[in-house]
């Protein structure tokens, strides 16, 4: 905090056009980026000069990742044609390269290091889980390899099929009805417990889904769509779901960062997972079993009325539901509200530092035959009722007490990931192009500069010679 104010540009390097939203890593003085287009550079991270680069020549435009990976002497990542390569950290050479499906294929989370495991995430091109063959009907998958082969070593499907458990869940759909369950973010590893945490988003076909079938043994949650998934990392098995939202009619993702952590609950510390959707709505479960402990919404949403305390099951407004040939007003806006630039928390104080889009929509019906996001469906920006022009928002929050510490607004958007660091500062970017340091204690801008384009990344600290 008393030297923030004098931070300065020690070096730059320009990314290849396009969408670039993968967290750099460093290790050994080396600075590990993805860019645009299936490019991995490797950079000296104290001068930012190019040790050597990897570049898929591929016969369609390439795709962007949210994450790559590190572990022993490979760099990992994912490409737009579908396969997950491991490259030499030292030379940028291919080490390995395997499918991890059929075209059109998406996996823009990126992989997961869990012991000598890489496990990735897929959706099909589109968000749609459907077509493309057989092996992708029924959602994204969740797929593991061995770090040093490629091997596969074990697979999860998101979507459950009618006779497996979960499954009675889509009103009598067939499995190659369903659709969505994507992966859109990089899962998180406890070591502790050996298990990975993914969050599949809603499904993007809500036709069959919106009104509940007279068949005591169905129902229309759509597992497991807005759940935290719990998957042993050594076999892929199920140890425990949660959802969180079921039956998305609105696109409300709760399909974000897991982050893993120790918590007060009732007098006893615990291990917790914590994670939000776009409604802004924080929901944290024990990390061992799933068990609901508790929600925090920070009051940005207008479709959850309720939310019962004692196994966190939320009631929604009716009213809001699209599919009545009505026009919805409904907040968040699908790219609103807490989304998937990610959060922070600083471990010491328990407080959880949140990225926020201050945004609403309209939900328009449409014709038959006519295209919209969800089914029957077009969606318009509108401002939040009453709003003064300020959209971007970084809100404080103190998870052991559950209240604001304090919040942050400005015209701008947030468009990056928040940084908290133990030197007492919170690190944002907005679509001004502004990257600042606020006081972690008081939320008071102490630095900002202007960047060249827009930050839309998660900004990470690293240590080099010293500094």
């Amino acid at each position: 905090k008393e030297n923030v104010s004098r931070m300065r540009v020690a070096w730059s390097w320009s990314l290849p056009n396009g969408a670039n939203e993968s967290t750099p890593l460093v290790h050994d003085g080396v600075l590990f980026v993805y860019g645009y287009g299936d490019v991995v550079q490797a950079l000296d991270a104290t001068t930012g000069d190019l040790l050597w680069e990897y570049s898929r020549h591929l016969s369609r435009a390439g795709g962007f990742k949210k994450s790559i990976a590190l572990y022993g002497s490979h760099v990992f990542t994912a490409t737009a044609d579908g396969h997950l390569i491991a490259l030499d950290a030292k030379t940028g050479e291919v080490m390995w390269d395997v499918q991890i499906g059929p075209e059109g294929t998406r996996a823009n989370g990126g992989p997961l290091v869990a012991k000598d495991k890489i496990i990735i995430g897929t959706a099909r091109a589109g968000g749609d889980a459907r077509g493309a063959g057989l092996d992708f009907y029924g959602g994204g998958r969740i797929i593991a390899f061995d770090a040093a082969t490629g091997s596969e070593a074990w697979r999860f499907r998101t979507l459950p099929g009618p006779n497996e458990p979960g499954g009675h869940s889509w009103n009598g759909l067939p499995l190659e009805s369903r659709s969505g369950g994507a992966i859109w973010t990089p899962g998180s590893y406890d070591p502790l417990l050996n298990l990975v945490f993914f969050g599949p988003a809603p499904t993007y076909d809500t036709g069959g889904l919106r009104e509940r079938v007279q068949d005591s043994e169905l129902n229309n949650d759509a597992l497991y769509t807005n759940a935290t998934l719990a998957l042993n990392a050594d076999t892929g098995e199920l140890v425990w779901h949660f959802q969180h939202l079921p039956n998305d009619q609105w696109d409300h993702d709760w399909a974000f960062e897991r982050q893993i952590m120790m918590l007060p609950v009732d007098g006893v510390m615990t291990r917790v997972v914590v994670t939000a959707g776009k409604l802004s709505i924080h929901d944290v479960v024990e990390a061992e079993t799933g068990r609901y402990l508790f929600s925090m919404d920070l009051g940005l949403q207008n479709v959850v009325t309720n939310i019962d305390p004692n196994t966190g099951a939320k009631t929604v407004d009716a009213d809001k539901i699209p599919g009545d040939g009505q026009v919805k007003f409904v907040c968040p806006h699908v790219e609103g509200g807490k989304n998937w630039i990610p959060s922070a928390v600083n471990p010491n104080t328990k407080i959880l530092y949140v990225p926020i889009v201050e945004s609403c929509m309209y939900m328009t019906p449409v014709a038959e035959g006519e295209r919209g996001l969800l089914t029957g469906v077009r969606i318009s920006l509108r401002a939040r009722d009453g709003s003064d022009g300020l959209y971007g928002r970084i809100q404080a929050i103190n998870l052991e007490t559950r209240t604001t510490v304090w919040i942050d607004r400005q015209r701008a958007p947030t468009s990056s990931g928040v940084l908290a660091t133990a030197g007492g500062l919170v690190f944002a970017g907005y679509l001004d192009r502004m990257f600042a340091a606020y006081d972690d204690a008081t939320g008071e801008r102490l630095w900002s500069t202007r960047l060249n384009e827009v930050p839309n990344s998660a900004p990470i600290t690293y240590a080099v010679n010293g500094k």
